[in-house]
């Protein structure tokens, strides 16, 4: 959750009701350390379709090469206060030791880190991290890459033992607040069959006034899981729910909901404990999945809950907002056409 808004058109509430700009999709490259090169390079793998520009895989690997599970991450890391390059920096090392409890600088298992409201002034302090360059994909490679006259946005790692298929940015038209997606696709596979999957990190629109932008925003979304070239996939990120119609609008998009123990449940809540402004604690932070019977959700927990920052003589939060780890695993068996749940 921000209460900064960066215009990108009209301030006024009523333009919600009509795109300030239309949506905007953009096909980008996920990127690689070379410690041959010491510099970040963008992935060797992918090759361009017949569209000329999109990402894809160029792969032949049999299907028990790819992982049958994946875990997921998802962390509003907060632009707008003190020290975002120290914040950042915890954040990371809070996911390395506690989270992913990683030894001798490695990952042990596949995952993938979906960050929101990273800062754009913290952009090197990431790509200059050692366990970031040794164990990730990184996408996308720079501010420049975000919105127009966006301040802050989305990153995601991916764990390098996973394949990229295609990277998109899509940039919300429903979005004062320089708003969108970050959509990663990925290969997993069982013993019968390979898979690719959608990976979406998204930050929709914040505040009351964002409250008839964000049924849309996650509308589209929804729509973007059932593209024919992958096979379902998940939604993780900052939804902003604060308010009551917050609460039924990936229902609405034919999407569920990761977390089953329901809206007054405050193990859920992921917002409002450390720091924040004018609201109420809440789940602002989900996990939400295209129901499909070729996989499953695990229910997310809550990561970074008392995450505090040293910076010179300050004390600060990581983050305003708790992280959440959930997994995706493929089902032993399924058939070939999955069929709605």
């Amino acid at each position: 959750m921000s209460s900064s808004t960066p215009t990108a058109g009209s301030s006024s509430t009523e333009s919600y009701k009509q795109p300030v700009i239309p949506n905007q999709l953009r096909h980008i490259y996920a990127y690689r350390y070379r410690n041959k090169r010491s510099a970040w390079k963008h992935h060797s793998r992918h090759r361009s379709d017949s569209d000329g520009g999109s990402p894809v895989s160029s792969s032949s690997s049999t299907p028990h090469e790819h992982p049958s599970s994946v875990r997921i991450l998802t962390w509003n890391v907060d632009y707008v206060n003190n020290y975002p390059r120290e914040r950042l920096l915890s954040v990371l090392r809070h996911l390395e030791h506690e989270v992913l409890g990683c030894k001798d600088g490695n990952v042990a298992s596949p995952c993938v880190i979906m960050l929101q409201e990273m800062n754009a002034s913290a952009f090197p302090t990431l790509l200059e991290d050692e366990w970031v360059q040794r164990n990730f994909y990184v996408a996308p490679i720079t501010s420049k890459q975000w919105p127009q006259d966006a301040h802050y946005g989305l990153v995601t790692l991916v764990e390098r033992s996973l394949e990229i298929v295609k990277v998109q940015i899509l940039e919300f038209g429903l979005s004062e607040m320089c708003r969108g997606a970050l959509m990663v696709d990925i290969v997993m596979s069982t013993p019968e069959r390979e898979s690719v999957l959608r990976m979406v990190n998204t930050h929709l629109e914040s505040l009351p006034k964002g409250e008839t932008a964000r049924p849309a925003q996650m509308a589209l979304l929804a729509e973007f899981l059932r593209d024919d070239e992958v096979e379902g996939g998940i939604i993780a990120g900052d939804m902003n729910a604060i308010g009551v119609v917050d609460l039924t609008i990936a229902q609405k998009a034919g999407l569920k909901d990761a977390w089953k123990k329901g809206e007054s449940d405050e193990r859920g809540y992921t917002w409002g404990y450390q720091g924040g402004g004018d609201f109420p604690k809440a789940r602002l932070d989900k996990v939400l999945y295209l129901p499909r019977r070729m996989y499953r959700i695990e229910e997310p927990s809550r990561i970074g809950e008392g995450l505090r920052t040293h910076s010179e003589d300050e004390d600060v939060w990581a983050s305003d907002h708790f992280g959440l780890v959930s997994t995706l695993s493929l089902s032993a068996s399924h058939k070939r056409h999955a069929v709605m749940m």
